[in-house]
C-alpha cells in the first residue's frame, strides 16, 4: 500500500473515532441533555405534511449530533381536518407540555384553538403553510402564531405579472377549499386587487371542497370542468390546491380535451414546489404546457444537497411507497430550519423560559437556512420573494425567467442583471419562448368563440343553390396568370375556377361567368404633394374671417401625375400585378411599353416602389385599389386618381 494511501486511511480512521467518540459521549449524558419539547401538527395524508414531518426529524437529529442535547418531538396527525388540528393543538400541550407547535396550522385554526382553549393562546405556533396561499392576518389573530411564509399578496403580483405580460384580459380562478369548515374567497379578492392595475379581470371562479371529503371526486371535478370548459375564457389560475386535488384536476383536464391549443393554466407556489416530488409519467401525459410562479431558493449549496441525500434516504424508508419521487420542496427546508431555530432558542435559556421569552427569542435571531435568509416582521417572513418563473415540458420542467416585485421579470439573478432590467415586467425578451398546452409555442388569445357545449348556429336560405346531387371537389392552387387559369377551364384541365377573375370581351369567348361579387374597374394610384401656396391662403382666410373658431387645415392636394399622356410623354415607370389583364390592358390598350411595366408580386411592394421612384403610378382592379388606399394611403402619403 502506498504510504499516501496508508496516511489517508488513518486520517480518516482517527475521524471517524473522534465523531463516535463525540456520539457516545452525546449518548452516555442523554437523560440530563432533554433542552424542551416541540410538537408538531402535521396532515399526514398530503405530501407537504409527510415532508415536515422527515424535515423536523432530521433537524432534531442533526442538532443533537452538533450540540449534545437533545430536542423531544410529539407529533399529531390533522387528517386535513381543522377540527384535528384544534384537538391536536390542546392535547399537546395540556398532556405533553410541549413548549411550542410547528406544523400545518393556518391562522383561522389557531384563533379557533384560542378561543377553545385559554392555556394554548399564549403557546408559539410556527406555522408551515400546506399552500402559499394564507389570507392576510386576522384581526383577532394571536400574536403567538408566526407564518414561515412571505405575504400572499405577493404570489397574487406575480400571478398578475404573467398575465399581464401576454395580455390577457379574462382569466378564471379555481381554489381547493384548506379544510371542510372554510372557505377561501379571499384568495379571489386578492387576485382581483393584484389585477387592478392592468387591464385583466378574474371573469368567473370555482371553489372545490378538500379532496378528502368528497366521495367521487373525479366524478365532481369534471361536473365542475365542463361548467368552465362551456364558457369563452380559456385562462384558468390554480390558486390554491393539494398535490392530490391538483393531479385529479389535470387528468380530467387533458381528458376532456382542456390541455389542448388555446388554453393556459398558471399554477400557485404549493404545486409548482411539489413537482419535483409527482410521477414523471403523469406529467409528461397530463401537466404540458402548465406555468408557474415557484419560491425561488439555493439548490446548488454543499449543505443543501447533503439535506437532500439524507431526505431521500429518510423518506424511502417512511413511506415506501413513493421511493422514486422523494425530493424535498420548499416545505420540507423550512419545517427544518424552523425546528433548529427554535432547538437554539430552548438551548440558549437552557429550558427555563416562557412562551413569551421563547417567542422573542425566535423572532429576534436572523440567519441562513436551508430555505434562504430568515428573520421574521408582523408574525411573517420579512424578506421579499423572488419567484422562478417554470414551464412543464416533457417529463419536468424548465426555468424560464424570475420575477420579484421591486424588478419584475428578470433572466438571471445577478446583481447586474437586476439594475439593467429595472421595473420593466413589460419586456418580451426576459420570458422568452414559452411551450403551450397542446405543443404551440404561440402565445394563446385567452378565450375562444365558441365551445363544444355551444355551438354557434348560423342561418341561411335553404331552397336557394341547392343541388339535387351530391357534388365531389378538389381544390386545386393554381400559380399562374389569371388568362392562364381561365384557359385552364377552356381546355378541361380544370372543371372551374373561382376567384377575383375580371370578366373580359376575350376570356367571355372561352369560359362563362358567374354575376360577378364585387365592382369591377380599373383604377390608377398615384402620389400627391400639398400645394403649399393654397394651404396658406386657405389659413390666412380661416384666420381672417373665423381666431374664436377651432382651425381645420384644409391641406389642397395635387397630384404628381397629371393624366396617362404625362406618363407616357414622360416614359414614367407604371406598376401592376403581373398575373393579371392590366399588363396586356397597359399594353394593347393604352400603348404602354413593355419596358415601362413593372410586374409587383405583392399589395405591399408598391409603397416601396414608389418611395424610390421606380414607379410613378400603379394601375389596380378597383377591389384591390381599395384595399391598397386603405392600408397605405393614410400613412404613405398616397391617393387616388384616375
Amino acid at each position: 500500500m502506498p504510504p499516501c494511501v496508508r496516511v489517508f486511511l488513518l486520517s480518516l480512521l482517527l475521524l471517524v473515532a473522534m465523531a463516535k467518540e463525540k456520539w457516545d459521549e452525546c449518548q452516555m449524558s442523554e437523560r440530563d441533555q432533554i433542552i424542551g419539547s416541540i410538537g408538531g401538527v402535521i396532515d399526514e395524508s398530503s405530501r407537504a405534511g409527510k415532508e415536515i414531518k422527515i424535515a423536523m426529524e432530521m433537524a432534531a437529529h442533526d442538532f443533537r449530533r452538533s450540540n449534545c442535547s437533545k430536542l423531544d418531538l410529539q407529533h399529531r396527525d390533522s387528517n386535513g381536518h381543522s377540527a384535528h388540528v384544534a384537538t391536536a393543538v390542546i392535547h399537546l400541550v395540556n398532556r405533553k407540555r410541549v413548549q411550542a407547535i410547528i406544523g400545518t396550522v393556518s391562522p383561522q385554526e389557531a384563533a379557533l384553538v384560542s378561543e377553545f382553549d385559554k392555556v394554548t393562546k399564549d403557546i408559539p405556533i410556527i406555522s408551515i403553510p400546506p399552500t402559499s396561499s394564507l389570507l392576510p392576518p386576522l384581526p383577532s389573530q394571536s400574536p403567538f402564531l408566526v407564518q414561515m411564509s412571505t405575504n400572499i399578496t405577493t404570489h397574487m403580483h406575480c400571478n398578475a405579472a404573467i398575465i399581464s405580460h401576454f395580455r390577457w384580459h379574462k382569466v378564471s380562478a379555481i381554489y381547493e377549499n384548506s379544510n371542510s369548515f372554510s372557505t377561501d374567497s379571499g384568495l379571489v379578492t386578492l387576485l382581483s386587487d393584484a389585477l387592478e392595475l392592468t387591464d385583466s379581470v378574474v371573469k368567473r371562479h370555482a371553489a372545490f371542497p378538500p379532496v378528502s371529503s368528497l366521495l367521487d371526486p373525479r366524478t365532481f371535478v369534471e361536473k365542475e370542468l365542463k361548467k368552465l370548459r362551456s364558457k369563452s375564457n380559456r385562462v384558468f389560475v390554480v390558486l390554491q390546491s393539494s398535490l392530490q386535488f391538483a393531479m385529479i384536476l389535470f387528468e380530467k383536464a387533458k381528458q376532456m380535451g382542456m390541455m389542448e391549443s388555446g388554453y393556459v393554466w398558471i399554477v400557485s407556489d404549493e404545486i409548482a414546489s411539489l413537482l419535483d416530488s409527482v410521477d414523471d409519467n403523469f406529467i409528461s401525459a397530463n401537466m404540458q404546457g402548465v406555468i408557474g410562479c415557484k419560491t425561488n431558493f439555493v439548490d446548488t449549496s454543499k449543505k443543501y444537497r447533503q439535506f437532500k441525500l439524507m431526505f431521500r434516504r429518510k423518506y424511502r424508508l417512511a413511506y415506501p411507497e413513493e421511493d422514486e419521487y422523494s425530493n424535498p420542496s420548499l416545505f420540507a427546508l423550512r419545517a427544518y430550519d424552523a425546528t433548529l431555530a427554535l432547538a437554539k432558542a430552548l438551548k440558549k435559556s437552557q429550558g427555563m423560559t416562557n412562551s413569551k421569552e421563547l417567542l422573542n427569542s425566535l423572532l429576534s435571531r436572523d440567519f441562513r437556512g436551508l430555505s434562504g435568509e430568515v428573520s421574521f416582521k408582523n408574525g411573517e417572513l420579512s424578506q421579499s420573494p423572488v419567484f422562478r418563473i417554470i414551464n412543464v415540458v416533457g417529463r419536468k420542467y424548465r426555468e424560464i425567467t424570475f420575477w420579484s416585485p421591486e424588478f419584475g421579470f428578470v433572466e438571471n439573478l445577478t446583481r447586474g442583471a437586476w439594475m439593467k432590467v429595472g421595473i420593466d415586467s413589460g419586456s418580451k425578451s426576459a420570458l422568452g419562448s414559452v411551450y403551450w398546452p397542446g405543443g404551440s409555442l404561440v402565445v394563446p388569445k385567452g378565450w375562444t368563440l365558441g365551445s363544444e357545449e355551444k355551438v354557434l348556429k348560423i342561418g341561411f336560405p335553404a331552397n336557394v343553390g341547392r343541388l339535387p346531387y351530391i357534388l365531389h371537389y378538389e381544390e386545386i392552387p393554381f400559380n399562374g396568370s389569371y388568362d392562364d387559369m381561365v384557359t385552364a377551364v377552356y381546355n378541361k384541365s380544370l372543371d372551374a375556377a373561382v376567384g377575383d377573375t375580371t370578366i373580359l370581351a376575350d376570356r367571355y369567348e372561352h369560359a362563362e361567368f358567374s354575376q360577378p361579387y364585387l365592382e369591377a374597374g380599373l383604377i390608377m394610384v398615384v402620389p400627391v404633394k400639398p400645394d403649399k401656396f393654397k394651404e396658406i391662403w386657405m389659413f390666412m382666410k380661416h384666420v381672417s374671417l373665423l381666431s374664436l373658431l377651432p382651425l381645420l387645415l384644409y391641406s389642397r392636394l395635387q397630384t404628381s401625375v397629371v393624366d396617362i399622356a404625362y406618363l407616357k410623354s414622360t416614359n414614367a415607370s407604371v406598376g401592376c400585378n403581373g398575373n393579371s389583364f392590366i399588363v396586356r390592358y397597359l399594353n394593347n390598350v393604352l400603348q404602354f411599353e413593355n419596358q415601362s411595366i413593372q410586374h409587383m408580386n405583392t399589395i405591399s411592394d408598391y409603397p416601396e416602389a414608389f418611395r424610390k421612384g421606380k414607379i410613378a403610378a400603379a394601375f389596380f382592379v378597383e377591389p384591390h385599389a381599395k384595399v391598397f388606399l386603405a392600408t397605405y394611403c393614410l400613412s404613405k402619403g398616397l391617393s387616388l386618381g384616375y
